[in-house]
């Protein structure tokens, strides 16, 4: 097994997909629920081929699954894209089945990418993009203490109306503050 990009939390692990895991994944990314929150522009690959070839390629950019520990099955993804490292900056985005959405999932796997990211790659800052109407990624967003950037008004029409795109960035100095403010409550 790849422990490169091997993850392990408490409920969930991020790994490589498995070839064998493509179709549920690809039913995951392309399921209203998913589409509808997610941002057109963002690199989620749509087909069988997209997913294949953005598997194969070996860069910084990362795009894990994000599988159930007990059931060993797959339940969304993370991607990091967009790595900058001359500007020392990557964006991430997050897919998670309607099915496990409000269980935790989004929180344990944020746990694991942000550590990921800080602890191996020479990342200044993390950044986010979320619509307005999307409430519970923003508090996620807002949990791990994702400073607000900015607001793109009417960015998207969507349900029949116009929504503002959010962007919103995590430095490396408010990730480490965090842990250590995290520690000082443990004592």
């Amino acid at each position: 097994m790849d422990t490169k990009n091997y993850l392990v939390g408490e409920t969930i692990y991020l790994d490589r997909v498995k070839e064998e895991d493509i179709d549920e994944l690809l039913s995951i990314e392309n399921s209203y629920a998913t589409k509808f929150l997610a941002d057109d522009e963002l690199p989620y690959p749509q087909t069988r081929e997209e997913l294949e070839n953005t598997l194969a390629v070996e860069s910084p950019n990362q795009f894990l699954g994000i599988y159930n520990s007990e059931r060993r099955e797959i339940i969304g993804s993370v991607a990091v894209f967009n790595v900058n490292l001359v500007h020392s900056n990557c964006e991430i985005g997050l897919s998670i089945s309607e099915y496990w959405q409000g269980e935790g999932v989004g929180t344990e796997t944020f746990e694991l990418i942000l550590g990921h990211i800080f602890n191996n790659l020479p990342v200044n800052k993390i950044k986010v993009e979320v619509f307005d109407f999307n409430e519970p990624a923003i508090k996620l967003y807002e949990k791990f203490n994702f400073h607000l950037d900015g607001r793109l008004r009417q960015e998207i029409f969507r349900f029949g109306e116009y929504h503002d795109l959010l962007e919103y960035s995590l430095l490396r100095e408010e990730y480490e503050a965090n842990l250590v403010s995290t520690d000082d409550d443990l004592d």
